[in-house]
């Protein structure tokens, strides 16, 4: 609902530290609008050079027009970006000039201070959103110069000037998403949400469950596509995982890749040896989860894989370093229950683990598979390896009704699953459908984005349009 008094949120930092796409990710949840700083500057660009006087003022006269106006109105505020420079006393009289028409209205005027790497934000620097929004930006060379350039010169970090205050909040977010980011301001500044946000859309719920939610509330089978993170192509992961969102995809499984796949039949196995062949890790995949992060807020990441890798990575570390990056949730195919408890530090972060079932399981297993059950039940449709091909609907179907009654967690059927035909059976009586092996094997060999993209729309489009059309 609207805010009773109108709000200000200030995102500062370095150039290139992400507050445009922080900011858009707060704009979203809350309905505050979102004003960067380049707004302005790109509209008087074209007339004036940049740090003339008739440049400057019109940009203060822009800023300041657009601060009086929405302070005025019925809208809940805004999010303004700005890069402020600390040793520049002209910048703290521009945001205190700006911050006054808020206070003057009895709002509240808030401040995020975002700090980054360096080499995080020279990446950064080029990327499409960014180029995207700011013309100014496109010559990629020139942008680099201008960032080295203002880092030597200027002194961005706020620590000194908000020591103590309430109404600033620091946060390092090298590693972290900004719908992380976003979440974590909402939550410590307590800001409202949008009147229009669905229940779904509250930040208690994590991306696993919103996903869920959205289906349940349209009538909708989800479907869940596995890849082998590095495979077909490292270079083009990020890239592939946003082609699977657009191809109609719910919940993206990301597999880590592992030298002893023991659940994994023949199509998978080789895909993992493809990958750690190239040098593909951990690291790697929880960096290009981040990538992703930067330009899809909302699908969620499911990591699959074995406990090994997050062993020697470490498990506090791995928590929260992929929470960071933007994972929702990891299945450990080696962890039984019993061994639960090392995965306390993912818990207390916040990863849903998903449980595995099986029609090998034992009733009394199975019950406590339903009530620990988060995030979503996978449901393994037969006893075996990945990629198999015998799918006995019939059967499936009475024992997913089965779990269905007993697990307060949707139920996600894989295993055999290769084409619209099986995928449209499943939809009948699952929450979602997983895809992987026979998705695997037609990305195998692909080195080029194009050809990826394509392999994509072609195989998994029309398990999309079947799943629909149940």
């Amino acid at each position: 609902m609207t805010t009773q008094v109108p709000i200000v949120l200030f995102v500062i930092g370095p150039p290139a530290v992400g507050k445009m796409t922080v900011g858009a990710a707060i704009a979203e949840r809350t309905g505050l609008r979102l004003f960067h700083n380049h707004q302005a500057i790109e509209l008087a660009l074209p007339y004036f050079p940049f740090g003339s006087a008739p440049f400057g003022r019109l940009v203060r006269e822009f800023r300041y027009r657009i601060f009086e106006e929405v302070a005025r109105s019925d809208l809940p505020g805004l999010v303004f970006t700005y890069v402020w420079a600390f040793d520049q006393p002209r910048d703290a009289q521009a945001v205190e000039e700006l911050a006054d028409i808020f206070r003057a209205r009895g709002g509240r005027v808030l401040f995020l201070d975002l700090q980054a790497d360096l080499e995080e934000r020279l990446r950064r620097n080029e990327s499409e959103f960014r180029l995207a929004q700011k013309p100014s930006k496109r010559d990629v060379t020139a942008s680099r110069k201008r960032l080295l350039t203002a880092e030597a010169k200027h002194r961005f970090s706020a620590n000194d000037h908000f020591a103590g205050r309430a109404d600033c909040l620091h946060i390092d977010n090298t590693a972290l998403a900004p719908d992380v980011v976003a979440e974590r301001v909402i939550a410590a500044f307590n800001l409202p949400l949008a009147e229009t946000a669905k229940p779904w859309e509250s930040v208690s719920m994590s991306r696993i469950e919103r996903s869920f939610a959205q289906l349940k509330a349209s009538g909708r089978t989800g479907l869940i596509p596995f890849i082998t993170a590095g495979d077909p192509a490292p270079d083009h992961v990020v890239g592939l995982m946003h082609e699977l969102v657009a191809a109609g995809a719910n919940l993206i499984e990301l597999g880590v890749p592992f030298s002893d796949p023991m659940a994994d039949g023949p199509v998978i196995q080789h895909a993992s040896e493809r990958a750690i062949a190239r040098g593909v890790g951990l690291t790697d995949v929880l960096r290009w989860v981040a990538e992703f992060r930067q330009h899809d807020a909302d699908t969620p990441v499911v990591l699959m894989g074995y406990l090994n890798p997050i062993e020697i990575h470490g498990y506090a570390r791995f928590a929260s370093e992929a929470v960071g990056a933007g994972v929702d949730g990891v299945l450990l195919v080696d962890c039984p229950l019993e061994e639960s408890a090392v995965l306390t530090p993912l818990r207390e972060a916040g990863l849903r683990r998903i449980m595995l079932a099986a029609p090998t399981t034992a009733p009394a297993r199975m019950a406590q598979l339903c009530g620990m059950a988060e995030g979503f039940l996978y449901y393994v449709s037969f006893a075996g390896i990945t990629g198999a091909g015998h799918l006995s609907t019939t059967d499936i179907a009475a024992r997913v009704a089965d779990i269905r009654s007993r697990a307060s967690a949707p139920v996600a059927v894989g295993f055999g699953v290769r084409d619209a035909q099986s995928a449209r059976a499943i939809a009948g009586f699952a929450d979602a459908v997983v895809i992987g092996s026979a998705l695997v094997e037609r990305l195998a060999g692909a080195t080029e984005m194009a050809d990826i993209a394509r392999r994509v729309q072609d195989f998994l489009q029309p398990i999309r349009t079947a799943l629909d059309a149940h």
